[in-house]
Formats: C-alpha cells, structure tokens, sequence
C-alpha cells in the first residue's frame, strides 16, 4: 500500500478451509480513490497464511500507476456553405465558420485547448462559443474549454474580417488536452481539421482613352 494512504479493498480478505491438495481461485479488488495523484505508484502485497501456521507461505507484488482520464473528440470544422469550396467576391462577407467538438468517452474532459489558425488572406473577427474563453488575434485565436463531459457536444462560431485580396484562404483548427495517460494509445491525440474559401476579386472596369495623332 501507500504509505499513510487507505485504498479500499472490494473483496473478501479471507479464504474458505482447503482441504490438503485442494486450489482456490481468490479474486482481490482494489479501488483507486479519485484523487490519487496522477503518477502515483502503490504496491499490493498478499501474503498466504493459516491459523495453524503463522509462516508467510507466498507472497505476490503488483505495481499499477494512477493515470489520468482519456477520452476521444471527434473535430468537424464546417462552414455555412453547402459546397466543398466556396467563392466570395473580395470585399463581401465571409461565411460564417463553426467548429463542432465532440466527447465520445469513455471520460470526461477537464481541460480543451484549440488553437484556429488562418493562412494566406483574410484575418479573425470573433471567436464565441458557451464556456469557451478565447484570445483573438488577427491570424490566430487559442481557445480553452474548461470541461467536456462524455457525449457532450461543444460548438465555437468563427467569424471572418472582409478581404480585398485575391487567392485561398484556408481555415485550421487545431485540438489538444492535457488529458492524457500514461498508454500513447489513449488520450486526446492532437487532432486538426481545415477546410478553404476561394476568394476573387470584383473585375475591374476598363477605360479606353482615344488617341489622337497630329502632323
């Protein structure tokens, strides 16, 4: 055990008479209190003894790590466009972005980073989203969520400034979390999602100006 810690025992602690040559299955379970420091180590011992014979007669050590909780969200960064790729006409609205998060389990989230990233033209105006918090810049935004229960749905709304440039412009959002343990496997793996406009520009109009030769 840990030292000065009391960690449940969900089983019987003694066994049934054996008659001489006879085995038994004996099934321990321990629970892991919730606030167990993360990275703890604890070592049980059983140890086989009789009324009749105080003598230690097996031993077994078992070491288990507290690991944090682990959790999959799928990422879907989607625009209010029915279409793959949309084109805008330089100096028109933007459409209007939404990242949606989901927490598939098998646990909670307590903390969600996502850091938005946009390339080549155009620049953020407002990021939002219930119980987001959100550092906008005009290229980046970091957001974090301070909770995502299992099943748990979150949305963050994006919005884009006005651009006169002509060329792509694509959106990437990337996820993180702390939460992660101590098996690679698990946790939410860093995951990132994009999607791209075309911008154009308005065609320009074109004056002719007559040219008028003299001798």
């Amino acid at each position: 055990m840990i030292e000065g810690e009391d960690w449940p025992i969900l089983a019987p602690d003694t066994l049934t008479a054996l008659a001489p040559g006879e085995g038994s299955t004996w099934p321990l379970r321990v629970a892991i209190p919730a606030d167990t420091p993360i990275g703890r180590s604890a070592i049980f011992t059983v140890t086989v003894t009789s009324d009749e014979d105080s003598a230690v007669t097996d031993m077994i050590t078992l070491t288990t790590r507290a690991a944090k909780p682990h959790a999959y969200v799928d990422v879907d960064l989607r625009y209010e466009q029915p279409t793959a790729m949309s084109l805008q006409r330089a100096g028109d609205a933007l459409p209007r972005f939404s990242l949606t998060l989901t927490n598939t389990g098998p646990d909670a989230i307590d903390v969600l980073d996502v850091t938005l990233a946009i390339s080549n033209i155009g620049t953020f105006s407002a990021v939002q989203g219930d119980g987001w918090t959100c550092q906008v810049a005009e290229q980046q935004v970091e957001c974090q969520l301070s909770r995502l229960d299992v099943d748990d749905v979150s949305v963050l709304t994006i919005e884009l400034e006005q651009t006169t440039e002509n060329g792509p412009t694509r959106l990437t959002a990337q996820l993180s979390s702390p939460n992660t343990d101590i098996f690679l496997a698990n946790g939410v793996d860093d995951a990132s999602a994009n999607t791209e406009i075309m911008v154009h520009l308005h065609g320009q109009p074109q004056v002719f100006l007559p040219i008028i030769w003299r001798r």
